[in-house]
């Protein structure tokens, strides 16, 4: 035979009656103070993870400027005047009625498989005699 004791919105907390056995309510409080160890456990593991995924983003960031860096063969304000150029090339080019894929096509082309990890930032004009 169960009592209902005390209603929580749709969970119910109920005294039990078999054979003649009561289980207290204590076992509830027992089981609830257990719960927030485990959750408080839990808050301090997602803190934990949470500040060690912050650091693991920000060292993914940093090796990604250095290995564009690296690419570019340049650092800081050399680098940002490199990508600022090249993204004002492409809007020039989008305003002049060229689609994405044509951008795409057109940085592409005219790039031989021996030279297809090179990048000048000179014409070949020009000329290395510096």
């Amino acid at each position: 035979m169960k009592r209902k004791i005390q209603s929580f919105g749709s969970w119910n907390m109920e005294k039990t009656k078999n054979e003649g056995e009561v289980i207290p309510i204590a076992l509830y409080s027992e089981k609830i103070a257990e719960n927030d160890r485990k959750i408080e456990q839990l808050s301090k593991n997602i803190k934990r993870d949470t500040e060690k995924r912050k650091k693991l983003m920000e060292e993914n960031a940093r090796l990604s400027y250095q290995a564009i860096c690296e690419q570019y063969n340049c650092t800081g304000q050399d680098l940002l005047d490199i990508l600022n150029r090249e993204h004002q090339q492409a809007e020039m080019l989008q305003t002049s009625g060229l689609s994405d894929a044509d951008i795409a096509e057109l940085a592409g082309s005219g790039r031989s498989s021996e030279d297809s990890d090179d990048i000048a930032f000179y014409d070949k004009q020009d000329g290395d005699d510096d």
